[in-house]
């Protein structure tokens, strides 16, 4: 972590720079002011604060390549497969396999990534340290900042990025405060990593307090909504993956194992299962959101395909719609452009009437079609169906653009639209080229969410199950295919509900790495794709869960950090050179 040791310090400069679709991220870029001069004003308080903003987004939504979270995600579940173009290398499909030895010579696969989640919480941590420091006088510019409210904001979003960090790699660095050399801090047990999230969760929530949902409050700024969602998250993951494990789970190469009942012993301490079902309560009860009426408005480009068959078809309903609870803005302006759809669109194809170009990383199977009822609506908002939509002749035309284990799907729900910079709130905007010109925000936790969350945990299960589904089937079916709501009901409904949007691998890993390993292997012969690589000496998609096993599916540690901290940093088992 040398390499990141001047952006933890913070010790030159801060750069602060983004902007968004409301006035809070349209604020204008600071150039650079040094920290003896700087954190002394509200105005400082609200330009930094905007700093760990432009770091929450950099390090995941504008994306580096596919490593970028919720692309990998997919890569990883056992929706899709990694993509990419025929003459690359097997990077993205080592990670598909769980196995290295796919493509030996990766050894830093989510190294910009990785640093770029340190560089974020570095300016968090800062932040943080310095708000006794500031004087909180209402000034100019300083846009009525609160003390409490940038305190809090920055632990949501300081808690957001260590989730992504330890359900990536589990044994990461726990880092709160500068630190002389970061390099020199050793991988933390994850018991105390997610129970400084649960508690960077809990001080937030109980800090803010701006009232229920309403247009004019959600900007893209995190609430105590977004704080108590998110602290169910990861509760519910921590104690599934941990809980549900019967393996023992490595703290690294020779580290010995996570003590995975003391993990949860711990995390309860900090948050209860109660008090996380009381969260989740309180935001179905006071928080003001609900459910959008039509699935598919939700997404930007599946309402303009569906506009183009029937003109009077509902209008996407727009980035700050009562559904969205957490979410990563998105621009077309500046370097803050939604990259997940850069990565997932399709490979080369520039003249298609809705649909627009991208690199063909990660594409679902067509199995993900068949797992949805044909009265389903999320279905085709889900997923293009390339033979569907567009023929023999766009299926021909696709087939042949250099793609990579072409499945004749993708993910539509983030899939670019063609057009520069492309649709938002249904207004055609100048912009950049289509390779970062992509900007409709990225919905990290939707109310939909919530609702599933509740149910799983015992709260109004069968109604707040029946909510999601009448939604995506109307009532009518719903009378008429009751569902009960049990665990894996609920679970299958989340596939549903969620494919394509990054959520899915995490679904499946938190119930066990058994159970993970079950779901996501893909026995020989394996799934057939055009112009697959040939792994395992074939040129279909072969996955042996014993790699899920092995790795407890637990991700690659970049090298380069590794070399760097002079072996205070252990790579993951499994992912040995």
């Amino acid at each position: 972590m040398k390499t990141i040791k001047i952006f933890l310090l913070v010790g030159l400069s801060i750069s602060l720079f983004i902007s968004c679709s409301d006035d809070f991220l349209d604020t204008a870029p600071l150039t650079e002011k040094t920290e003896p001069f700087f954190f002394k004003t509200q105005q400082d308080a609200y330009q930094a604060l905007i700093g760990c903003y432009a770091g929450f987004l950099n390090h995941d939504n504008t994306s580096y390549s596919w490593w970028a979270q919720y692309t990998a995600a997919e890569i990883l579940s056992d929706d899709g497969v990694a993509g990419s173009a025929t003459g690359i290398g097997f990077e993205a499909d080592a990670v598909d396999r769980f196995d290295i030895g796919v493509n030996p010579s990766s050894l830093n696969i989510y190294k910009a990534h990785y640093q770029a989640a340190w560089v974020a919480i570095g300016r968090m941590n800062t932040l943080l340290e310095k708000l006794d420091d500031i004087d909180w006088s209402d000034v100019s510019g300083g846009e009525g900042l609160t003390k409490d409210q940038a305190e809090a904001e920055t632990k949501v979003l300081r808690a957001y990025i260590y989730f992504c960090l330890v359900r990536r790699y589990g044994n990461v660095p726990l880092i709160t405060e500068k630190t002389e050399d970061p390099a020199k801090e050793p991988q933390a047990d994850p018991s105390l990593v997610y129970g400084q999230i649960l508690q960077d969760l809990k001080d937030a929530a109980t800090l803010l307090n701006k009232g229920s949902y309403s247009p004019s409050t959600s900007t893209g700024r995190m609430s105590e909504w977004a704080a108590k969602a998110l602290a169910a998250r990861v509760y519910l993951f921590a104690t599934g993956y941990y809980g549900k494990t019967s393996q023992d789970i490595p703290l690294g190469v020779g580290k010995g194992s996570v003590d995975k009942t003391g993990l949860i012993n711990y995390i309860n301490g900090i948050l209860s299962e109660n008090e996380i079902k009381g969260y989740l309560s309180d935001i179905i009860n006071n928080g003001g959101f609900s459910l959008v009426p039509n699935f598919q408005t939700l997404w930007v480009t599946g309402t303009a395909e569906a506009k183009r068959h029937d003109p009077n078809f509902p209008d996407y309903v727009g980035e700050n719609s009562p559904e969205v609870i957490m979410t990563m803005k998105s621009s077309y302006v500046g370097n803050s452009y939604n990259g997940f759809s850069k990565w997932i669109g399709p490979r080369q194809v520039q003249s298609d009437s809705v649909y627009g170009t991208g690199w063909g990383i990660g594409l679902p199977f067509a199995k993900g079609w068949d797992l949805f009822d044909e009265q389903d609506t999320r279905r085709g908002a889900s997923l293009l169906n390339l033979q569907l939509e567009r023929g023999d002749a766009g299926y021909d035309l696709w087939s042949t653009k250099d793609q990579r284990s072409f499945t004749g799907f993708y993910y539509k729900k983030y899939i670019p639209l063609n057009a520069k910079p492309g649709l938002q709130d249904g207004t055609l905007r100048g912009g950049n080229g289509w390779s970062n010109a992509w900007y409709q925000d990225y919905t990290l936790i939707r109310y939909a969410d919530v609702l599933l969350m509740a149910a799983e945990m015992g709260i109004d299960a069968q109604s707040n199950l029946d909510a999601v589904r009448v939604r995506a089937y109307g009532q009518d079916y719903v009378n008429a295919h009751p569902l009960s709501p049990t665990y894996e009901n609920i679970m299958h409904e989340r596939h549903l509900e969620f494919f394509g949007e990054g959520i899915r691998y995490y679904d499946v890993l938190r119930q066990g790495v058994e159970k993970a390993a079950d779901i996501l292997a893909i026995p020989a012969p394996g799934i057939t794709v055009k112009d697959g690589p040939n792994i395992y000496g074939s040129t279909n998609i072969v996955l042996d869960g014993n790699n899920v096993l092995k790795t407890s599916g637990l991700q690659q540690i970049p090298w380069d950090e590794i070399d760097l901290s002079d072996g205070l940093l252990v790579q993951n088992v499994g992912w040995e050179k």
